[in-house]
């Protein structure tokens, strides 16, 4: 009982306290392997939006006409956690 009351606390002050995580700004990564497209618009689109709605706290990064490396590498990133988002485009 003692322990559960230590951990419910805990979590409480966790829950209470805003943590350094809540103030940091993230970079979410998109790339593409094409650029002048119905892609690239949607990619402009989705980073104006994230970055209004997030007043800042996101700075999204587009990376069109395979900055980041053929379709294959940038799947891979994804999978590592260095990309966030990629379109590996049909028909490549």
């Amino acid at each position: 009982m003692k322990s559960f009351l230590r951990c419910a606390l805990l979590a409480a002050a966790a829950l209470a306290l805003p943590g350094a995580a809540c103030a940091q700004t993230f970079t979410f990564k998109m790339s593409s392997p094409t650029i002048n497209d119905v892609t690239h618009e949607w990619m402009k689109a989705f980073k104006a939006s994230v970055e209004e709605r997030s007043k800042g706290r996101i700075k999204v990064e587009m990376y069109p006409a395979s900055q980041l490396g053929q379709i294959p590498a940038t799947v891979e990133g994804v999978a590592m956690g260095t990309i966030e988002l990629t379109f590996p485009v049909i028909g490549f």
